[in-house]
This record gives C-alpha cells, sequence and structure tokens, in this order.
C-alpha cells in the first residue's frame, strides 16, 4: 500500500516507547494464538515506520527469535517480523552509527550469516521453511542442533526475564542484548558472497551448484585470500575456491582479468622451501605445502586458459615467466635425482601446459 505521512496517531501511538515494548514482549508467551497475532501486530506498527528505537528493536528481534524457535506453527507471521525488524534495525543503526560510535547488535549475533542473508533478500516465508530445516550445502548450513544451541542461548538469557514478566506484566526488559553466538559447525568453514567455501569445493557433493555471479564471487574470494596468512587454513581453502570458480564458470570468466597475481606468483617463488620427498615418506606439513603448490600451479593454468589475451598480460606485468621458467628449472633438477612423486609429476604437468599457452602468445616470444 501507500506508505502514509505523517504516520496516523494511533501507529504512532503504539511504536511510543511506553507501548511497543510491552507489545514485543508478547512474543515471550507460551501461547502461540498470542505469539502470532503479537507478531502480526508488531510487524504492522513497524513497517514503514521509522520512530521505533535501535534499543527497542534489537530487542524485539531477540524476542521474535526465540518465539520462532519454540512455536513452529506460527512461522510464518514471525518470520515476517522479523524481516521487518532486521530492515528496520539496520536503517536505525546506520542512523546512529553517523551521530556517534556503537557496537553494532543484531541477527548476525545470534544467526549465521548465510540466513542473515536470506532474511535481507529473499520472501519470509522462504526464511521461515529454511530455518526449520536440516540443511548442509554451498548456501546453507543448519540443523536441529544448531537450533538447540540457538534456543538454550536465548533461553539462558530470557528465562529471568519471563519468570519477572510473570510476576509483573507491567515489566520492561532492559538488560542487554544476548552475546555473539558461535557455532562449532562454521568452525571451518568461510561465507563469501552468499556461498560456504568448503562446500562449494566439495565437487563429488555438489558436482552443479549454480554461481550466480563469479566475477562478483572471484574478487570476494581473492580480496578475503590476499587478506590472510599464507600458512593459515583459511588461505588454503580460499586458494582452492579460486580453482573451483575457474573450473566450474570458466566461460563466464573468459572476458575478466585475474586479480591476484602478485600473491600467486609469490608463492610460486616461495616454492623452493616444499621438500619433494617420496610419496610415502613425505610427512603432513610437507604434503600440505606440496597441495598448496599444487592448487597455485592449477589456478596459475585455469586462470590462464580462461583468459589468455587478458592474464598473460597481467602475469607479464609481475614477470611470471621469468617465475614459472626458475621454478620448472628446479624442478627438474630434482626429478634428476630419482625423487619421484605424483604430485612433483603432477606440477611439472601444471606448469608445461601454462607456458604452452603463454608460448602461442607474442608478448612472450621475446
Amino acid at each position: 500500500g501507500v506508505v502514509m505521512h505523517p504516520l496516523p496517531a494511533t501507529k504512532r501511538r503504539l511504536s511510543s516507547a511506553n507501548v511497543l515494548p510491552h507489545l514485543a514482549q508478547l512474543l515471550l508467551s507460551d501461547e502461540a494464538d498470542v505469539v502470532s497475532g503479537a507478531s502480526e501486530l508488531v510487524r504492522s506498527v513497524l513497517e514503514d515506520n521509522p520512530h521505533a528505537s535501535a534499543t527497542q528493536l534489537q530487542s524485539a528481534q531477540a524476542f521474535a527469535v526465540f518465539a520462532l524457535l519454540r512455536h513452529a506453527g506460527a512461522a510464518s507471521a514471525i518470520a515476517r517480523l522479523i524481516q521487518v525488524l532486521h530492515t528496520n534495525y539496520v536503517k536505525a543503526q546506520n542512523a546512529l552509527a553517523r551521530s556517534q560510535s556503537a557496537e553494532v547488535w543484531g541477527l548476525s549475533w545470534l544467526l549465521p550469516q548465510s540466513l542473515v542473508s536470506l532474511i535481507e533478500s529473499e520472501p519470509a516465508k522462504e526464511f521461515a521453511v529454511i530455518f526449520g530445516s536440516d540443511i548442509n550445502t554451498p548456501a546453507y548450513i543448519w540443523d536441529g542442533q544448531m537450533r538447540d544451541r540457538l534456543l538454550a542461548h536465548l533461553d539462558g538469557h530470557l528465562t529471568s526475564f519471563s519468570r519477572l514478566l510473570q510476576m509483573d506484566c507491567a515489566a520492561v526488559y532492559d538488560d542487554l542484548p544476548p552475546a555473539r553466538l558461535e557455532y562449532p559447525e562454521l568452525v571451518d568453514e568461510i561465507f563469501v558472497e552468499g556461498y560456504f567455501l568448503r562446500n562449494l569445493c566439495n565437487v563429488e557433493r555438489f558436482p552443479d551448484w549454480p554461481v550466480f555471479d563469479p566475477p562478483a564471487l572471484l574478487q570476494a574470494v581473492v580480496s578475503a585470500w590476499e587478506a590472510s596468512a599464507d600458512g593459515s587454513w583459511q588461505a588454503a581453502l580460499l586458494l582452492r575456491t579460486q580453482v573451483t570458480i575457474y573450473s566450474r564458470c570458466a566461460r563466464t570468466l573468459g572476458t575478466f582479468s585475474y586479480p591476484g597475481y602478485s600473491r600467486l606468483l609469490r608463492l610460486l617463488r616461495l616454492s623452493s622451501d616444499v621438500s619433494f620427498a617420496s610419496d610415502d615418506s613425505m610427512g603432513v606439513a610437507a604434503k600440505g605445502s606440496l597441495t598448496r603448490l599444487l592448487d597455485t600451479a592449477r589456478l596459475l593454468r585455469c586462470s590462464v586458459d580462461t583468459a589468455p589475451e587478458l592474464n598473460i598480460g597481467e602475469l607479464q606485468r609481475f614477470c611470471g615467466l621469468n617465475v614459472i621458467s626458475t621454478l620448472l628449472t628446479e624442478l627438474v633438477i630434482r626429478l634428476s635425482r630419482d625423487v619421484h612423486t605424483h604430485g612433483l609429476q603432477t606440477l611439472l604437468a601444471l606448469l608445461l601446459q601454462t607456458l604452452c599457452t603463454m608460448a602461442a602468445d607474442e608478448r612472450c616470444r621475446d
């Protein structure tokens, strides 16, 4: 409908600091009908209404998530409310941040970023469906154990106030918001541009998972990679993700230059630290280093093969041909010492394939 300005007097009154907290606290009721009705009422009050404060909205968000965990039958109404609360809270918090320094509390303190992104970009009914599901994909990781952990977290925070409210219905919640909740299920994942990267790289489970904007995802992953430490698991996963993106989206990326050659070539220069022992005698650390080096070489080959006209020029700008030639010379010397590993042979093949593509370009013939 059409937004009314000024707001009707009834809506202004219901969104005031004297009334709105009591309406939001109805979400703590044990009665599903009360929760559903309160969700619809608070949502209608807050839609297209800038008057509620950030503090009021953040407590209402905690109540709404708690209600969604306890009243599946009212999920649609509660999800619609959560969407409005989140939208209004972000606007209120942005306005507050312009006037003073403030720590932002919001749904991201309670929910994985994938669910926060979902409530921001999709209809509320889809959020309600995913919230109640057990799912483990490149888009969402969420299940019953995570919901139980969230319920226990909020229950522990809100129990004392719920008891107070039973004794004094005029009480108003004035505690600090719940602490940030960490999920062990996500401890080895990275979420970038709408994708959990470890799941995205699992081509056996998700061979045809769509990537809707490959250039944007690649740029975001490269930026995160350049900001991570060389030996970390995060850096290794971000490197492997770039190979996966090129493998899945070569046609789309054919008109884009690769933005990460500076670090990629630096990793190749550091390859002399890798000990190429035989497969059987190679330790865990050495295997990890070799895997990282192989992923680096795969990314180099994929990027050059996908957009040779653009990326060969970029490589030459960073003296890439010299780096590759130096590494090839070192590999040939090691092979001459009768050091046999499948990884070493694969690395040599990847670098030779890259050189073959570069050799067809006139810029590399001098």
